[in-house]
């Protein structure tokens, strides 16, 4: 079979000059329809009940390999839980924020295990490389975050870790503003200043996803208002591609496009190239979706699911199995809570 056309990834990757790349952009605003926007809610509370797990089919794994941090926000205020996905109605353990980490913007984990909680206003802190069998409260330690002029174009909307655990890596914007500026800063370990790609387009909602070469992919509107998924290499060059999505989320070799209420995933590989997620996940009941994290081998995802009124009813499980994607478990969350963030310890 002969290979088809080249698409906007590829041109990206022959890109060699910053006028064949900024061409390159201008081809690769392609035309799409306009998608309605979900505000950015704060982070939530979990306890309650579990929806059992079909039986295995012969061979395959039982257990989740990996446990689930959660950060809740409610009436007492902030909170790190830490759960078993494969026991999600025992009891969470209560681990502790750094007391100033407040409003909670993301929560990242590096491939090694090291933790990460960002503020909405650019502050951050980090914990020592931690396992699944945690032995106590993480150990808070501030991370200098001095970030050039001419800053930030809004408040943090998501962060992640380097692929190689180098660097923390914060997504900044003002979606719904019109401001068409988005900023990513690297924030290196070692105490350096912050550096700083942007590209002039309005994000347009949470998530960062680490792509491999340093390149990393997040949802923003494209000139003519419009939903697209920016891929950003590490020198300032970018290609987008149209999309309806409100944010993005990827482990191991798993990339996810997250909606209103549907999940699409597919492979880092075929990001590259240029092909976005297509298969769907099977998802329970008709309800919206919120925060979704994903493990890091990419045989596990973590859902926020809402209710009717946009608010999170539960936290959902699924997993990898011989027959496909299938329900893990599930948490209900209460009432009256805000959103919930998430993230998987290796």
């Amino acid at each position: 079979m002969s290979p088809g056309p080249p698409n906007a990834f590829s041109l990206l990757a022959a890109a060699t000059t910053p006028v064949v790349a900024a061409a390159i952009v201008l081809v690769a605003l392609v035309a799409t329809g306009c998608e309605a926007r979900a505000p950015t809610p704060p982070p939530v509370t979990s306890q309650g009940t579990s929806v059992p797990a079909p039986p295995p089919l012969p061979g395959e794994p039982t257990q989740v390999p990996f446990r689930l941090l959660v950060i809740t926000s409610g009436p007492g205020g902030a909170r790190l839980l830490l759960r078993d996905p494969d026991r999600l109605a025992v009891d969470a353990v209560s681990l502790g924020l750094p007391a100033d980490a407040t409003p909670v913007a993301a929560l990242a984990v590096s491939p090694g295990g090291r933790l990460a909680a960002v503020t909405t206003d650019g502050r951050a802190w980090v914990a020592r490389p931690v396992a699944g069998d945690l032995d106590g409260p993480p150990a808070w330690q501030p991370l200098p975050v001095e970030i050039p002029r001419p800053g930030l174009p809004g408040v943090v909307l998501g962060a992640t870790w380097s692929r190689d655990g180098d660097a923390l890596l914060l997504l900044a914007g003002a979606p719904g503003s019109g401001t068409k500026r988005t900023v990513l800063a690297a924030v290196p370990l070692g105490g350096r200043p912050a550096s700083l790609v942007e590209i002039p387009l309005e994000a347009d909602g949470p998530g960062i996803a680490a792509l491999p070469d340093g390149q990393t992919a997040f949802v923003v509107r494209d000139p003519r208002d419009r939903g697209a998924l920016a891929r950003l290499a590490p020198a300032g060059s970018f290609v987008t591609l149209p999309v309806a999505a409100r944010a993005v989320a990827a482990g191991g070799d798993l990339f996810a496009i997250v909606g209103d209420a549907e999940i699409r995933v597919g492979t880092l590989d075929e990001l590259r190239r240029g092909v976005l997620p297509a298969m769907p996940l099977p998802l329970e009941g008709g309800s919206g979706v919120g925060n979704v994290a994903i493990a890091p081998d990419g045989r596990a995802v973590a859902i926020v699911r809402l209710d009717d009124a946009g608010d999170p009813a539960r936290i959902e499980v699924l997993r990898l199995a011989t027959r496909g994607w299938e329900g893990a478990g599930a948490v209900r969350l209460e009432p009256g809570t805000g959103a919930v963030l998430m993230a998987w310890l290796p």
